[in-house]
């Protein structure tokens, strides 16, 4: 019997705004302690620290082979996580920043011996922004995770990996603010462990390095408010993007995209958004993409505990091992608040092409969690999360005997402590 998923590899370290950032949080004295849940306070802001032990049942942490097939195997983790918040207001700069480490700790009570699958994950997520009540403005922002929930779809579950944006934007509001002009330019990279996939039977995509990449972006944002509670907007971008192995699919890609649209308040409690434009992929050695991109959003404020939102979209992006890929998806978005309890809900359907493979990958997800604050500083909180994938035409799948590729279900129940000082 043998595992497929990953091994932890060799740790990459963050980028050198992230570890600045989080070194001068932490080497901040603060000036005077505040009341339980109120943080300490720092100059004009404050500083909060969190604690939070969370449980979770994952019926997939693992595809288990052997000789009569795959079988997926499940397990129990435990999650303690240490987290930061700082909150800086200020004339000549604001300063926002959210930081977590945690360690998921695989407890192989299932059967399987999934230990060697427990890694450090970690979040941190910043702004600062110099002049911010100006008409011109700077925004720095970064933005790293270390997790096993990649964002890439190519990989289906368990992937390894360090995401990282680090952004740099310049902010034009003259007059009274009705024209809101933003120029930016973003730097990503996508870093996987070096670790086997469960897709190791495909040849060409065996190991999770192959989605090794770097991107650049320069993008123009803008929006135009016409009329008190409508405005047009603008979302104008370009760049490159690279792949630090070169691996049969991992073609350079230029991607652009340029879309118009509008937004409005239509009544008082509901509100509406909707863009359109031009998508295009241009791929190095590969035949190009060139199709149509939208967005649209719907918002209901019943009360202002209780908002809904619906939502599709439809985008085209390069990834690793096929160029390309183009998603359409569907959602909807569920919060509500009575007193101390808090409940949310969300549901998702995603239906993804590849280019030039066949493949075709159709996703849905529902989650759904309850909230309960005891005060301000110390909350209970218990989830569910139901998801199920499918992956059908895919070429490469079908001359690699992984005829099980991305046909999965997952089950996931969480319950957790967290407190916040």
């Amino acid at each position: 019997m043998r595992l497929f998923l990953r091994s932890n590899g060799r740790p990459v370290p963050p980028g050198f705004f992230a570890c600045a950032l989080v070194l001068a949080l932490v080497g901040a004295a603060p000036t005077a302690a505040a009341k339980l849940g109120d943080g300490l306070k720092m100059g004009p802001g404050r500083l909060r620290l969190g604690v939070e032990l969370e449980g979770r049942f994952d019926s997939l942490v693992v595809n288990v082979q052997s000789s009569t097939g795959t079988t997926p195997a499940g397990d129990v983790i435990t999650k303690p996580r240490l987290a930061a918040a700082l909150e800086l207001p200020g004339q000549s700069l604001r300063a926002n920043v959210n930081a977590s480490v945690d360690w998921n700790q695989y407890l192989g009570a299932l059967g399987a011996d999934t230990r060697t699958l427990s890694f450090l994950g970690a979040n941190l997520a910043g702004t600062l922004v110099f002049n911010p009540n100006t008409p011109f403005s700077v925004e720095i922002g970064e933005a790293l995770q270390r997790t096993d929930r990649t964002s890439n779809p190519v990989y289906a579950v368990g992937v390894l990996g360090i995401h990282n944006e680090t952004s740099l934007r310049a902010r034009l509001r003259p007059g009274g603010g009705a024209l809101d002009l933003a120029a930016g330019y973003v730097f990503i990279a996508d870093i996987f462990s070096n670790q086997v996939s469960i897709t190791e039977g495909n040849v060409s995509i065996a190991k999770a390095e192959a989605g090794n990449a770097y991107a650049n972006r320069v993008e123009l944002l803008g929006r135009w408010r016409f009329l008190p509670k409508t405005g047009l907007i603008l979302d104008i971008q370009g760049g490159q993007r690279g792949y630090f192995q070169s691996v049969a699919g991992n073609s350079g890609a230029f991607p652009v995209r340029a879309m118009l649209g509008l937004g409005t308040l239509l009544t008082t409690r509901l509100t509406f958004a909707l863009k359109g434009g031009y998508d295009g992929i241009f791929l190095s050695g590969q035949s190009s993409v060139q199709t149509w991109a939208a967005a649209a959003d719907l918002g209901w404020l019943l009360t202002e505990t209780f908002q809904v939102r619906l939502g599709f979209q439809r985008l085209t992006e390069p990834v690793a091992l096929y160029g390309a890929y183009g998603d359409m998806r569907g959602f909807l978005l569920f919060r509500a608040q009575l007193n101390r309890v808090v409940l949310t809900a969300d549901a998702s359907a995603d239906f993804i092409e590849y280019a030039g493979s066949g493949r075709q990958d159709q996703s849905i997800a529902v989650n759904v969690r309850g909230e309960y604050n005891v005060n301000d500083w110390l909350r209970f909180y218990a989830a569910v999360a139901i998801s199920t994938r499918g992956v059908k035409g895919d070429t490469q799948e079908a001359t690699s005997g992984s005829k099980d590729f991305g046909n999965l279900n997952r089950q996931e129940i969480s319950v957790g402590v967290a407190t916040l000082f």
